[in-house]
């Protein structure tokens, strides 16, 4: 078998290795225009202001609040406090998260760029007002990688802001054009709680891309390359920050691990 082009086995502090994955794989018919599968190719992401009726968002923040109550066994909670900071596989737990896993105005943009899919991944996370915490730089694609044995960078995440995200309230951080490069681990043993890349990797990457702030209003989704390096800052408005994060991977892609 060809050698694995994505060990994550950092030899140095600054350990990046070209991409050697097509970006878009789908056709350009679909609910994105050329324009922005253009955009999305380019900087690995693209942002679609009120995808979503906002009224449909409030439906699901409020189903994020039950299934939070009901589900304590799902919960990661911040460090040192009682606040409630993710819930891994919602749909799993929520008819109604269910259901938008499979909408077609989600799904078709997943097929739009990398070919027919299933849903991968699904998670709720939660930044509450005033002082939910950071998510520190990651690719989701390392994760996959090296805990599902996923071979490709064949998969996106559709992030949908559930509450809007402002300036100051927990915008997601992106780095344009880092989807490009895969970013090896600081590890040369990576586990699941020391994938990511070395402060190195991330200033080398920055200072090549730049960082976006993605904000918006609820309903508004954000595509997501698997390999874009992306963050969230802690939250420092008054109101909660909540994203639904439905990742979707391609059906030819299929991981070769199980946990």
């Amino acid at each position: 078998m060809p050698a694995d082009p994505y060990l994550s086995s950092s030899v140095g502090p600054i350990d990046l290795v070209p991409r050697e994955d097509p970006v878009v794989y789908g056709t350009a018919s679909g609910p994105l225009s050329t324009a922005q599968l253009a955009e999305f190719e380019r900087d690995g992401f693209v942002v679609l202001p009120d995808w979503l009726p906002a009224a449909h968002m409030a439906e699901l923040f409020e189903e994020a609040r039950r299934i939070t109550r009901e589900s304590p066994q799902s919960l990661i909670r911040e460090p040192d406090r009682i606040s409630i900071r993710s819930i891994r596989e919602p749909h799993r737990r929520s008819p109604v998260f269910a259901a938008l896993a499979r909408d077609p105005r989600i799904v078709d943009l997943a097929r739009q760029i990398v070919g027919e899919v299933y849903l991968y991944r699904s998670r709720l996370d939660f930044k509450a007002p005033l002082h939910g915490r950071e998510f520190y730089w990651q690719s989701d694609f390392e994760v996959w990688h090296e805990e599902d044995g996923l071979a490709r960078m064949r998969a996106v995440t559709a992030c949908v802001m559930l509450a809007g995200l402002t300036a100051g309230g927990a915008p997601l951080l992106v780095v344009p054009g880092s989807h490009r490069m895969f970013v090896r681990s600081e590890s040369g043993t990576p586990t699941h709680d020391d994938l990511g890349p070395s402060r190195a990797a991330v200033a080398w990457l920055v200072e090549d891309g730049g960082i976006s702030v993605l904000t918006g209003t609820p309903g508004t989704v954000v595509l997501l390359d698997s390999n874009t390096l992306h963050a969230s800052t802690c939250n420092l408005a008054p109101r909660p920050a909540t994203t639904l994060s439905l990742s979707y991977n391609s059906i030819e892609n299929a991981p070769s691990l199980t946990n």
